[in-house]
């Protein structure tokens, strides 16, 4: 194996076996220097190992952001007074979750590990080489862009720190910069450093080269290539850029031209869609099949565990508090998506055999009594009954915090090697990937194509989208809905709540579209419905005005920054 991997392996290691060295942690009472702490290249590796540590704690806030606030999530019976205030649309500047220092530790970190980087690269110039230096500032510089990232899509607007830091002093009395002018800015940073983060593929010199089993776990927990495609994608998309948005997701197989040497340019006739599911997949074998791009991740072995397994769990004896589960309208949804009409007959097995299909390594025609795939074979691991959720005795779970990896029940009682019964937060996989090339053809002069892509199935197997997988009835345009692109977001969005549900994307998924269309309806009606009938006019008028969209800072945020004022409504 590769010097390069060797180092990563090691830094992993060191890094999910000691807490963060403290000049990452950003103590309360001040900084230490950075030049104490980068001596050798060793020390770069260590303090960027140290960064992905320091993402963990920030799970919490994405998903109570993401996920509490919206439609498809709603308190349980072990909420606290916190959590039920996110769950229940009222959270307030006095909660401790709407409390932005942990992303700012991640952020300073970073600022402080690039200057630590500068002083490596002069001091070991031997052991540090311009090439491994150029690689591991790119890495740092796409971990800061994505937490700046979820800044603003959880608060919009506030403070921007692109410096290093040796006093807590340093970062008092810092307005807040609108959301618009700080994704201006990431987007300037990710772009700088794209080239580079394009050379981090799991078959390059730069990332050890050909990492397969248990090693391409640690490719899928740190940036990457495939990672810093899907966060530029993502960047471009919430500032309104669809064209620049699809040139970076050109570049990744099938949504590319690479057939034809026309790469990014997305020809509906020059691609089998039917290998989109192949995203992110370019490494030999294992977990690099699983469709995940990055995730956060938790070592159970070393006592790393995140709170959506306890919050999601009804089980005591495990740590199950039972505080979220899923909405009645989140299980409608899944339960209620019609299947598609399918011809097929009883075998000798009990079982049924879609005829219109055949068996293909992308296809089990091999159904149950209700036309749904076997699982075991093709069927859908991503999302519905045993993945998204769970019945459990007279309670429903959010089960996929509960699983080891798609469709693999976790074993309380037995570690492993791989995950040590930790689910893995995911950041970016391919179906929301795939939904948002949906969006972007939509919002590209292409509503017709986008729909076809999204249905998957229509005009043979060109387009094998997520309803093809999961077998759902098409989608059809209504000829008196009036604007059509608007009908195929809302289908979107719709289907992305099937696909996507519980991953924290949800409620920025919905300001996102309320923004798109100047429409507070589209947010404020679909997470009203998750009230009883007699409290929905009342969240619909609140969610009607926009600064509810977005978390309030938190007071002692506020009490300690004379130029950070609280946002209108708090």
């Amino acid at each position: 194996m590769k010097k390069r991997l060797i180092y990563i392996l090691a830094g992993f290691i060191l890094m999910m076996s000691i807490s963060c060295k403290d000049y990452l942690t950003v103590q309360p009472e001040g900084y230490i220097p950075a030049d104490e702490n980068f001596k050798n290249a060793d020390d770069a590796i260590t303090s960027i190992y140290g960064l992905y540590g320091l993402m963990q704690p920030l799970v919490d806030q994405i998903f109570l952001a993401g996920e509490a606030q919206a439609d498809l999530v709603v308190e349980a019976r072990g909420a606290d007074q916190y959590i039920s205030e996110i769950a229940q649309n009222r959270v307030n500047p006095l909660n401790p979750y709407t409390d932005y220092t942990n992303f700012y530790k991640l952020i300073v970190a970073c600022n402080n590990t690039m200057a630590g980087l500068d002083k490596i690269i002069r001091v070991d110039p031997v052991n540090y080489s311009v090439d491994r230096y150029n690689y591991n500032i790119a890495e740092v510089m796409y971990i800061r862009v994505w937490a700046y990232m979820q800044i603003v899509k959880i608060w919009g607007d506030a403070p921007y720190v692109d410096f290093s830091v040796t006093s807590v002093e340093q970062l008092k009395d810092i307005s807040a910069m609108k959301s618009s002018d700080i994704l201006a800015k990431i987007e300037t940073d990710a772009l700088k450093y794209y080239p580079i983060m394009l050379t981090a593929s799991p078959s390059s010199s730069a990332i050890g080269g050909n990492i397969a089993g248990s090693e391409i776990r640690i490719f899928r927990a740190q940036f990457n290539n495939f990672a810093a495609q899907c966060l530029l994608s993502e960047i471009f998309l919430y500032r309104g850029n669809y064209a620049r948005a699809k040139d970076i997701l050109g570049q990744l197989v099938p949504f590319g031209n690479a057939l034809n040497g026309n790469a990014g340019a997305f020809s509906m006739t020059s691609y089998d869609y039917g290998t989109w599911q192949n995203l992110f997949i370019s490494v030999p074998t294992g977990e690099a099949n699983d469709g995940r791009a990055l995730y956060i991740d938790f070592d159970g072995s070393k006592g790393q565990t995140n709170s959506l397994e306890r919050w999601t769990n009804n089980n005591i004896q495990n740590g199950g508090i039972y505080a979220l589960k899923p909405s009645s309208v989140a299980l409608k949804n899944w339960k209620e998506a019609p299947n598609m009409l399918l011809q097929y007959q009883n075998t000798t097995a009990g079982y049924f055999v879609d005829l219109t299909k055949t068996a293909s390594a992308d296809c089990n025609p091999v159904l149950d009594a209700d036309g749904m795939p076997i699982i075991g074979g093709y069927g859908d691991r991503v999302r519905g009954e045993g993945i998204s959720f769970m019945p459990s005795g007279k309670d429903t779970l959010i089960f996929k915090y509960l699983m080891k990896t798609r469709g693999i029940i976790k074993n309380v009682q037995q570690n492993d090697n791989n995950s040590n019964n930790d689910a893995m937060f995911i950041v970016y996989r391919d179906g929301p990937m795939y939904l948002m090339v949906c969006e972007l053809y939509n919002h590209l002069g292409l509503s017709n194509q986008a729909l076809a892509m999204l249905n998957g199935g229509v005009n043979g197997s060109a387009y094998k989208g997520v309803r093809y997988r999961a077998r759902l009835a098409p989608l059809k345009l209504d000829p008196n809905g009036g604007d059509i692109v608007k009908q195929v977001d809302m289908m979107i969005l719709r289907e992305k709540a099937l696909e996507a549900g519980f991953e924290g994307l949800r409620w920025f998924d919905l300001v996102r579209m309320a923004k798109n269309y100047s429409d507070p309806s589209i947010l404020a009606n679909l997470v009203a419905q998750k009230y009883p009938v007699n409290k929905q006019a009342a969240v619909i008028a609140r969610l009607s005005d926009p600064n509810y969209w977005y978390f309030p800072y938190y007071q002692r945020n506020v009490d300690a920054n004379k130029l950070l004022k609280q946002k209108s409504g708090y």
